[in-house]
């Protein structure tokens, strides 16, 4: 079960992205995609705004995965990070709530089973949504208040 911090980090995240990207992109929160075989469910996902009635979203519809930690950070984003490079999510990022730090993963390689370029944005920076219009936020507005 996640933590109310957990909890309160999607829904500020899922809150921003919705009233920065309007109509643009879906903002799915806490719904399940497809990647082959398997269904992940990623705390937020920006994918193409389509009606998906008959299917989840598959890689070739998302933009940006965001994944939301508290406490237990890499280990266990590691199999999750692998799998999102092996289907050419094009750009993920780990939000650390406990650092107040972004991860962030681009340019998958599906055999190296990882990203090629990696990022870490802390307070006072912005960060660029590549594929999503390439509007910036604020790094610091991606966090509850505490």
């Amino acid at each position: 079960m996640p933590s109310p911090i957990h909890s309160s980090g999607v829904r500020k995240i899922t809150k921003l992205l919705t009233s920065i990207l309007n109509d643009t992109f879906l903002i799915l929160k806490e719904d399940p995609i497809t990647l082959g075989s398997n269904e992940p469910i990623p705390d937020v996902t920006i994918v193409d705004n389509q009606g998906y009635i008959d299917h989840h979203p598959n890689g070739n519809n998302v933009k940006l995965i965001i994944e939301v930690r508290n406490t237990s950070l890499y280990s266990d984003f590691k199999n999750k990070i692998r799998l999102y490079a092996i289907s050419q999510i094009i750009e993920v990022w780990l939000v650390d709530l406990q650092h107040r730090l972004i991860h962030i993963f681009k340019q998958p390689d599906q055999y190296l089973e990882d990203y090629a370029v990696k990022s870490t944005l802390g307070a006072g920076n912005t960060v660029l949504l590549t594929n999503c219009s390439n509007l910036s936020i604020a790094v610091d507005d991606l966090f509850p208040l505490l």
